[in-house]
């Protein structure tokens, strides 16, 4: 194999790192500022002094920032694959697709909604004597979770195309 066709294969591979990336990067960031805009509401809701009196790890009922998150993660990840608008991603050979996928999919979407907080954030209320707390916030996540995903699905479906998966 010659250099130049180790560059040419490796080119849609970088491209696809650097979208993924992108859009991890722009995800995090969102989540980052809607779970600050969250703990910001839910402050002035209690009255306490500032927001790091009402996030999660200072001691809230219910970690409702990262509940958001998840549940409108769930919801757009729906309504983009019910809409067909990027087909199934990698696996539809159109590179446009792929492309929108890596960057908005698997990237965006997927550092914006965090199973690694849902979990931290339900270990941190079933050792604070929250059991209940704890099990309600993976039940609503998880079962809302659901719910979100295929109403977007069903509503991109709906509204701009073909299913993703299922019959053509």
């Amino acid at each position: 194999m010659t250099p130049a066709m180790t560059a040419a294969a490796l080119a849609p591979l970088l491209t696809t790192i650097a979208l993924v990336a992108l859009g991890g990067a722009l995800g995090a960031v969102a989540r980052v500022r809607l779970t600050a805009c969250v703990g910001n509401w839910v402050a002035q809701r209690r009255g306490a002094a500032n927001v790091a009196q009402a996030t999660m790890s200072r001691g809230t009922p219910l970690p409702i920032g990262t509940i958001i998150v998840n549940l409108s993660g769930a919801l757009a990840i729906g309504l983009v694959a019910g809409s067909g608008a990027l087909g199934a991603g990698s696996f539809t050979g159109d590179a446009l697709a792929s492309a929108g996928w890596a960057l908005g999919v698997t990237g965006f979407l997927g550092s914006f909604t965090t199973v690694s907080s849902l979990a931290l954030q339900t270990l941190e209320l079933a050792d604070t004597g929250h059991t209940g707390r704890a099990a309600f916030n993976l039940c609503v996540t998880l079962v809302a979770g659901i719910a979100a995903v295929t109403l977007g699905y069903a509503a991109g479906t709906q509204l701009w195309g073909p299913q993703l998966w299922g019959a053509a």
